[in-house]
């Protein structure tokens, strides 16, 4: 496995790079619709899991000051804060108006917020407060009187709580009665910061009724009325856990708890526990927080939050990362993390944790440190001056009261009773793994072989299965004990060994039953029903005894995760297992085969965990990878949120500009329409597969996989409806169908039914003039003109017919080949030229005979237009008609399908099977076998035909590469 440290990801950032007009994140807000709502400094936008859209507040013009203060979602509007004024967007219409008060403008709001009863409320930085309720159009802002007794002081936020409004200030917190407009400050016992009379940057009532105030450098309040009772909280306290800033910025409620957005990251309150944990990206926890002032937060519906922040972007958190904690390095913290790149894991019966790192040597952290979504301070073993490699640790066991380590240059042991390293043998290199036999003897893995240790010495045991030549010393990735055996996973595959160490059997790489999937065996565990599972470089295996022999069943299934490799492996109460592997962690249930990804968009500090580097203390498991330490509890780690919401996000004509959603009427030879989809699945939007039909018109829908756009040249005449698919790749249970669209398509101008009866009549009065005319030159010429008609009408008839037969005649041998009867080039351009046109999808397989120049060569060419021939009759077997099947070339046939595409790789090796059955007698005598090669390529929106059998033939490259006789598929 290599070892790669990288950048600390967060779940998800998103910066300018992504699309934001700027880092510094003013406010949020998730829409009725699911999009996103982001306000910056410079401008709006609005996300829809895929794209930043942006939002013109300009109404056309250029828009005075672009900067962002407050965003207020409610169902049907969106209301947007600048510093000059107030705009609602209609979520109908998608149109914005400015909202006033009279003539006049709202300037300088610092506050929106809904108040119960539903009217909603707005605070200014000049003490003025307006009312309005939402009815679906343009509100007109209502003064709120106030009744003061002094100077109302600069407010800085608004809340609104159940009897009365909550006015943040430069001096302390203002209660507003609702009914009176009484205003008074509230007095808090906190005399140490004048009684709560400084800066309050933000407030908010919860659910139960207690207030909860941030202030600017004075840490956070909670203040319960009914008791008159405060509880002031301050980065330190045993109280604050999580909490190490004094300046709180944002109050968000979430459930039970409060999320806390402070000028050191975000923490979130969890009544439960009466505690406050840290929910950051790594990079956050790095700094400590220094820099990321948390300035808006929002709360999707499954519980995922949003964080913007002044400078670093925004960040979303899914709600698996509640549950997930992580150690990381921390930039000038000696009892952080020595090193992000964690090697080996142990959990002792005492509560500590020993964590080997990859060149920080070993620390450990005891159970009442490892408080819950908190910092770990770790301990770290006194190293002295030992080599730089003997600080890479591999492995780690307990025997005979002393931590035996395994190091990258020694096996060292450290002894509790006098809190001293010692080395057992300094030469060893590179030990991976240990197992105690009990009675002072011990085996040591290394990447040179598997050795037995006792009383310091060490003696190689060779590893020769029976029957068999010695074989080069092999690493020794894993050990275990089993019964009367002892098993040593190694690079080579599984050496099982008796009591005394000889060797019993070895189990190599294979197919078969009794055969690993893969040469690396990087660990084995059991679980509490006494399964043995093996984690291999080829995947998941499951060890079952079958009378005197170990079957070995593989759980193909498992890791599925871009890696077949199991690096380490840990169980919990439900009996599921949980793998690391190379590209994230696997939660797999072996009773129903389900399995779960997670990775970092779900709180993993990097998606590579290491082998072996994983245990359990009984609550909650830990891995190690990339970055660092996490740790959970798997019993809390909640129901995926799989919900999508399908939806056109804009659109255009031709190369007109882009418009937001709404029914079109669009003439008849209207231009091509361009749509952009979203489903507003924020966890995974690179999984969303999508799909469409036309209603009335299509009964099946159109895949698009992950195309998030789509292009529709000409739509026929008529009322028509958008049904779009949106469904989960690895999910085949998550899909949901929407009406996104709706679409109608005016008529060509004499297609009117004012033109057709204008024509109509036109038509008769003519009709009628020249009836009149020649009515009577007409009579006379009657019957003679009726029996030329009859003979003219014979003759013609039987020209036809044989200009018919003959032009068929014609049709047939233009598009056909004389030798084999498949359809030839010219006949298979005009199906694909045609099939293309008409928007369908299309699938290619591009056929070589194998070598057939040689047969012509040595068995004439006779034998070679046999060989053609008898190809030609397996390949309409093979596909059938539902296809176009053509000599393309020579030696080159080619397949063209424009429906059941999934089948076309399955039907290519019944192809090649058949073709291998097949014997041609040759003009020399004899049976003539022969094999073919085939590529396979699938258009992509708006590829050409010529591209696709491009990119066909590429893969039929290949497929000549691999060996020929094969099928590959681009």
């Amino acid at each position: 496995m290599a070892w790669l440290v990288g950048t600390l990801p967060a779940a998800q950032r998103f910066g300018q790079d992504r699309g934001l007009p700027s880092q510094t994140i003013e406010a949020l807000a998730l829409d009725e619709r699911g999009f996103l709502w982001v306000g910056t400094l410079d401008g709006l936008v609005r996300f829809d899991s895929h794209r930043f859209l942006p939002v013109d507040l300009g109404y056309g013009r250029a828009l005075a000051d672009p900067k962002i203060t407050r965003l207020l979602s409610l169902p049907g509007a969106v209301y947007i804060a600048t510093p000059r004024g107030l705009h609602r967007f209609d979520q109908h219409s998608e149109t914005l108006a400015p909202v006033r008060a009279g003539s006049q403008d709202a300037v300088g709001i610092v506050g929106l917020a809904r108040e119960p009863e539903g009217g909603m409320v707005a605070a200014t930085d000049a003490g003025l407060l307006y009312r309005w309720r939402e009815n679906g159009s343009v509100p007109e802002l209502e003064p709120v009187a106030l009744r003061l007794s002094a100077p109302l002081p600069q407010i800085t936020t608004l809340a609104a709580g159940r009897e009365a409004l909550w006015l943040g200030t430069t001096r302390g917190v203002y209660r507003v009665d609702r009914a009176t407009g009484r205003t008074e400050l509230l007095r808090l016992d906190l005399p140490e910061i004048s009684h709560g009379e400084v800066h309050v940057s933000a407030v908010i009532e919860d659910a139960k009724g207690e207030l909860w105030i941030g202030f600017w450098l004075d840490g956070l309040a909670r203040y319960q009325p009914e008791r008159r009772q405060v509880r002031r909280l301050l980065p330190g306290m045993e109280a604050a856990g999580a909490l190490r800033s004094t300046s709180i910025y944002r109050f968000l409620p979430d459930g039970e708890g409060m999320l806390v957005g402070t000028n050191r990251g975000l923490v979130r309150y969890q009544r439960d526990c009466d505690c406050f944990r840290g929910l950051n990206s790594p990079d956050w926890d790095r700094l400590e927080g220094r820099g990321v002032i948390v300035s808006d937060l929002a709360l999707e519906p499954g519980g995922a939050v949003w964080a913007g922040s002044w400078g670093t972007g925004l960040v979303r958190f899914s709600n698996v990362e509640r549950v997930i904690e992580r150690q990381v390095p921390v930039d000038g913290r000696a009892d952080a993390l020595a090193h992000p790149m964690i090697t080996a894991l142990r959990a002792e019966p005492d509560g500590r944790l020993w964590i080997g790192s990859y060149g920080g040597g070993l620390q450990f952290a005891p159970a009442a440190s490892r408080r819950a979504g908190e910092f770990w301070p770790l301990t770290a073993l006194p190293w002295g001056e030992r080599r730089v490699e003997s600080r890479f640790i591999w492995a780690l066991d307990r025997t005979d009261g002393d931590l035996r380590i395994g190091t990258g240059h020694g096996l060292l042991s450290w002894s509790d009773r006098d809190a001293r390293l010692r080395d057992v043998d300094a030469g060893v290199a590179s030990v991976r793994s240990l197992l105690d036999l009990g009675q002072g003897t011990r085996l040591v893995g290394t990447m040179f072989g598997l050795y037995r240790e006792h009383d310091g010495r060490l003696d190689r045991i060779a590893l020769t299965a029976p029957g068999e030549l010695p074989t080069a010393a092999q690493a020794i990735w894993s050990l275990a004990r089993w019964d009367d055996e002892i098993w040593a996973g190694s690079g080579g595959g599984l050496w099982c060994l008796g009591e005394d160490l000889e060797v019993r059997a070895r189990v190599e790489v294979g197919t078969e039953a009794g055969q690993l999937p893969g040469p690396v065996v990087w660990t084995q565990k059991s679980d509490t029903q006494g399964r043995r599972w093996l984690g291999t470089s080829g995947g998941l295996v499951e060890a079952r005894r079958e009378g005197d022999t170990w079957q070995f069943l593989r759980h193909a299934r498992a890791p599925d995760a871009g890696s077949q490799s199991v690096g380490s492996i840990e169980f919990d109460a439900a009996g599921r297992l949980w793998l690391g592997t190379p590209r994230g962690l696997v939660r797999y249930d072996p009773a129903s085969g389900e399995r779960r990804l997670f990775t970092t968009r779900d709180g993993l500090v990097g998606d590579q965990l290491n082998s072996n580097a994983s245990t359990s203390d009984g609550e909650r498991l830990y891995f190690g990878g990339s970055g660092g330490v996490i740790a959970f509890d798997p019993g809390a780690i909640p129901a995926p949120d799989v919900s999508l919401h399908p939806q056109v996000t804009q659109w255009r004509l031709g190369q007109g500009p882009w418009e937001p959603p709404r029914d079109l009427i669009l003439a008849h030879d209207h231009p091509s329409l361009h749509i952009e989809l979203s489903a507003h699945y924020f966890e995974h939007p690179d999984q969303v597969r999508y799909a469409y039909r036309w209603i009335p018109g299509e009964s099946e829908f159109t895949e698009l996989g992950d195309a998030r756009s789509a292009v529709f040249s000409r739509l026929p005449d008529g009322r028509h409806r958008l049904e779009l698919r949106a469904s989960l790749a690895d999910d085949a249970g998550a899909s949901t169908v929407a009406t996104v669209f709706q679409v109608e398509v005016l008529p060509a101008w004499h297609q009117a039914w004012w033109a057709r009866a204008a024509m109509l009549l036109g038509l008769a009065s003519l009709a009628y003039a020249v009836f009149a005319v020649r009515s009577r030159q007409i009579r006379h010429r009657a019957q003679a003109l009726a029996r030329e008609v009859r003979e003219r009408t014979r003759e013609l008839s039987a020209a036809k017919e044989a200009l018919e037969l003959a032009n068929a005649q014609l049709q047939r041998q233009a598009g056909t080949d004389p030798l084999t009867g498949l359809d030839n080039r010219r006949r298979l351009f005009e199906v694909a030229v045609q099939w293309h046109a008409q928007g369908r999808s299309l699938g290619v397989a591009l056929i070589d005979l194998d070598h057939f120049k040689r047969i012509n060569d040595e068995h004439g060419h006779h034998t070679g237009d046999a060989v053609l021939v008898d190809f030609a009759n397996l390949l309409r077997g093979a596909f059938g008609d539902s296809v176009c099947h053509a000599r393309y070339g020579g030696e080159e046939f080619l397949v063209l399908a424009e429906s059941d595409l999934g089948a076309l790789p399955d039907r290519a090796e019944r192809l090649l099977l058949r073709v291998r059955e097949s014997r041609v007698v040759s003009a020399l005598g004899g049976s003539l076998p022969y094999t073919a090669s085939i590529g396979i390529a699938f258009s992509a929106p708006g590829e050409t035909v010529e591209s696709l059998i491009r990119r066909a033939d590429r893969a039929l490259y290949r497929a000549k590469q691999a060996g020929r006789d094969c099928c590959r598929v681009a």
